[in-house]
């Protein structure tokens, strides 16, 4: 009987191990359970903290396009928020919103721009489905956007190009400016000078310098007649784009555009040029004129003049689209 009762207490010790493992494997479900439930709570707090951030950037965008006006800008972000929030829910999120003036700092990026800067808040209750059997019912989840209305390097450059030239993302080009607009039909891809609207200096549009008020005098229309500036002026561009304290390639060099490159820049970079595309009608010298077709950004490389060798380069960003009449290569820009 000796081996039959060594069999019998080892069956009845492993039938001990498999009743204790039985409330060890419930436990163990149960805690698995609970963190499932959270994570799907947490999760359901990153999805709302995501559409509150989506929230802010798209009605600050839509507001920014309002400023200097605050009320304005106030108003169309609010607007924009009513009209696009998805599923109508815009009972759901609390919107505030907070305006900077210019030069005012702004962290991360700098003084804030000529036409100031539009900060929205968006906060929104995540209610929980889980997490309330340990009495958390929800939480608020709030995220922050700021956009300015910037001016696009200046309104537009008092430069021409010849339409009908050859132009791609990236290509680079001899802007150099021609003496003989008549020559425009012959030669496309030369570039000229232009006289300026009334009011406003050709050394301020070509550096991009102007104060808002000059700044509104200095638009161009498609289908407008512009002026012949004649010469190559090899020494006042150079001081405009490049030797001037102020010149285009030195204040691109300040913060915030020191970093900036082709392929990724801050909106207002000194750098981006907007140059129309003309076709000559007539005249020479003063006399020369032209009908402009539409608008290009160009991104200011470099400039040389050396002896006979005098030409300003840039690479073609994209054609301008003119916001109604006037051009409107002011685009909303995030901040943060």
């Amino acid at each position: 009987m000796f081996p039959h009762c060594r069999l019998h207490r080892q069956t009845r010790s492993c039938g001990s191990r498999r009743g204790n493992v039985t409330p060890l494997v419930a436990i163990a479900l149960v805690v698995l359970i609970a963190f499932m439930g959270m994570s799907l709570d947490i999760g359901l707090a990153v999805i709302g903290a995501q559409r509150c951030q989506e929230v802010a950037d798209a009605s600050c965008l839509a507001g920014a396009q309002g400023l200097p006006n605050e009320d304005e800008a106030v108003a169309l972000a609010q607007e924009f928020a009513d009209a696009n929030i998805r599923d109508k829910q815009t009972q759901q999120y609390t919107l505030t919103f907070d305006t900077r003036p210019e030069g005012e700092e702004i962290p991360d990026y700098g003084p804030a721009p000529g036409r100031g800067a539009l900060e929205v808040t968006a906060a929104r209750y995540v209610k929980y489905l889980f997490l309330p059997v340990i009495g958390f019912d929800g939480i608020t989840v709030t995220r922050r956007a700021m956009a300015a209305h910037v001016v696009t390097g200046t309104c537009v450059c008092p430069m021409w190009i010849s339409e009908g030239t050859y132009v791609e993302y990236g290509l680079q080009m001899d802007m150099h400016a021609c003496d003989d607009p008549t020559c425009q039909s012959r030669m496309h891809g030369i570039f000229g000078w232009l006289d300026p609207p009334d009011g406003v200096d050709f050394d301020d549009a070509l550096k991009g310098v102007l104060d808002p008020e000059t700044e509104e005098l200095c638009r161009y229309h498609e289908e407008d007649t512009v002026w012949n500036r004649p010469g190559q002026r090899a020494g006042q561009w150079m001081k405009d784009l490049e030797t001037s304290s102020d010149s285009r390639l030195n204040r691109a060099e300040e913060y915030p555009w020191a970093d900036d490159t082709f392929e990724e820049y801050h909106a207002d970079n000194p750098r981006i040029m907007i140059v129309p595309f003309c076709e000559y009608t007539g005249g020479t010298g003063n006399n020369a004129c032209f009908r402009i077709t539409r608008f290009g950004a160009w991104w200011l490389e470099d400039c040389t003049k050396h002896g006979s060798n005098k030409k300003v380069t840039g690479r073609f960003i994209d054609f301008a689209k003119p916001g109604g009449t006037v051009l409107g290569i002011k685009p909303t820009h995030l901040l943060r």
